[in-house]
């Protein structure tokens, strides 16, 4: 699965938290069956294990509906009913988001002019004579990287080392804006035709700097119609 999206930090931790309300379950059952033990001490702890698992509860609840709502989102797209890409690879592959730029793709070009290379995850298409590369990346954590690097970072789990911030989580990927620049470079080669890019990214992220070839999902619509009027 791919690691720097939000969806496997999602389901990681969903697997992890249903482990600690089974144990912490248990632990309950086990300190009910010892209820002759009427000590201060242990009396507290029954109720410290009892707020915990209540909580715990809650976190998978909301956990758990936030990722139904997402796969509902998801086999309902438009994306979906034109590539029947399952929700477990879309999943696996870091694409589960993807129909969030490919339907507003669909509202504004005509689906003959759209090409999804799904190796690189990239959408181009035509609209009024103007052509575009879209890429897109789901994110999660804080992004360690320059505009004009090779390779961007997704850390998570800070810690203090040495008396500096470290983390011990590093996943490298390709940096989307570079990426995808010489992307469309290839393309203008193979086609003769001049490309606008863009970067979509979603997910729950932290970068450090702004740049006007990365959009939200939001944006796409009065991006393309904007370059469309020029």
């Amino acid at each position: 699965m791919n690691k720097k999206t939000k969806y496997y930090f999602l389901i990681t931790r969903l697997i992890s938290i249903f482990i600690l309300i089974l144990v912490i379950g248990a632990l309950i059952q086990i300190a009910d069956i010892y209820q002759y033990v009427e000590t201060y001490s242990f009396s507290i702890i029954k109720i410290i294990l009892r707020v915990v698992n209540t909580i715990l509860i809650i976190a998978l609840c909301f956990g758990g509906t936030y990722l139904i709502y997402q796969v509902y989102s998801y086999r309902s797209s438009t994306f979906y009913r034109d590539y029947k890409i399952g929700t477990i690879e879309a999943l696996s592959h870091g694409i589960m988001d993807m129909h969030l730029v490919y339907d507003k793709v669909r509202v504004l070009a005509d689906s003959k002019t759209i090409s999804v290379d799904f190796t690189n995850n990239i959408i181009t298409f035509t609209r009024k004579f103007k052509h575009y590369s879209i890429i897109f990346a789901d994110l999660f954590g804080k992004i360690d990287g320059k505009e004009g690097s090779d390779y961007w970072f997704s850390q998570r789990k800070p810690q203090k080392k040495y008396g500096r911030l470290v983390y011990a989580i590093n996943i490298r990927f390709s940096n989307p804006i570079m990426f995808n620049q010489k992307y469309v470079v290839e393309l203008t080669k193979e086609t003769g035709k001049e490309y606008i890019d863009y970067v979509v990214l979603t997910g729950f992220y932290q970068l450090e700097f702004t740049n006007k070839k990365i959009i939200s999902p939001y944006e796409i619509v009065s991006k393309v119609d904007q370059g469309s009027q020029e």
